[in-house]
């Protein structure tokens, strides 16, 4: 199937340099490949390209499958420019963040802002309501996704991958791994609660606490990936469980695929949602640190007194 070239449907400029190209290699199915040389780093500007092209897709064509790549054969991503998302004022929110939200459960607008939606249908986990809601359908898009990993996926393209519905990776090259012990970087709660639902403890530990590099092999038996291929194996995939139909409307007429999965994955959603509260939960967590380790040092004290004294 992969074999024939496939129809281009757009070709969007990342503004720091590269692009990404929306094909289409079989009916209603959607390849996003992005290059941004030199390693697909999750910048600014590569969210809102990725998030712009999941737009288009979600507002032009017909519902199907979305499958994102790079044109980068050594990387998927490896990704965030640390220097970048600590410097850079509403990057967590606005774009990190705002794509993997929409990876997640492809929310989608419809031509209004997210800000003009009621509160009470694009932000609740209440069901009942979004059922009831006349514009649901006008609020939302489902799309399966497919994250193929051609190459290493490495810190935060970690829980890119993972905010997909499937992974597919090179069985030849790559690794996947989630760096930030060796990074010295601290994982944010909408960071963790992907692996915390989608993995089993000993995969979560593995992934976190150690910092593991998974080959294909291992990624395939630990459950972190979904199977060892290429494009191939990803329209096979698409057609094997029936995903395009997935998002389509059921008997209600209404397609509850979003609903479904914003249910599922419901605690890694409401962090993503209620990111602004991260500074603060920062702060109560520095401020804790700092009064147990006096109070340790405190005990110690404590501790040698009463042995100089014996």
């Amino acid at each position: 199937m992969s074999s024939q070239s496939p129809t281009v449907l757009f070709d969007l400029p990342i503004s720091t340099g590269g692009n990404v190209v929306g094909t289409q290699p079989a009916p209603k199915v959607y390849l996003l490949t992005f290059t941004s040389p030199p390693d697909n780093r999750l910048t600014t500007a590569f969210c809102q390209a990725m998030i712009l092209a999941l737009d288009i897709i979600s507002t032009k064509y017909e519902p199907g499958v979305v499958i994102t790549t790079s044109g980068i054969g050594k990387f998927y991503s490896n990704g965030l420019d640390l220097q970048h998302a600590n410097s850079t004022p509403g990057f967590w929110n606005d774009s990190l963040y705002a794509l993997w939200r929409k990876l997640l459960i492809a929310l989608r607008q419809h031509g209004a802002t997210r800000d003009a939606m009621p509160d009470t249908l694009c932000n609740t986990s209440s069901r009942n309501e979004l059922e009831k809601a006349d514009i649901v359908d006008d609020c939302s898009y489902p799309m399966p996704t497919i994250a193929l990993v051609n190459g290493h996926a490495f810190a935060g393209a970690v829980m890119l991958i993972m905010m997909h519905d499937y992974r597919i990776m090179n069985p030849a090259k790559g690794f996947i791994c989630l760096n930030e012990l060796d990074l010295g970087a601290p994982l944010r709660p909408a960071m963790t609660s992907v692996f915390r639902e989608k993995c089993n403890k000993a995969l979560y530990q593995k992934l976190i606490l150690l910092a593991h590099r998974f080959n294909a092999k291992e990624a395939l038996e630990t459950g972190l990936v979904t199977r060892l291929g290429g494009l191939d194996e990803a329209l096979a995939l698409t057609s094997e469980l029936a995903l395009v139909k997935r998002g389509a409307p059921g008997l209600s007429g209404k397609s509850t695929y979003w609903i479904l999965k914003r249910e599922m994955w419901r605690d890694t959603v409401a962090y993503l949602e209620g990111a602004g509260d991260e500074a603060a939960r920062d702060a109560a967590l520095q401020t804790s640190r700092q009064n147990d380790h006096e109070e340790a040092l405190r005990r110690v004290e404590q501790w040698q007194t009463l042995k100089s004294k014996l």
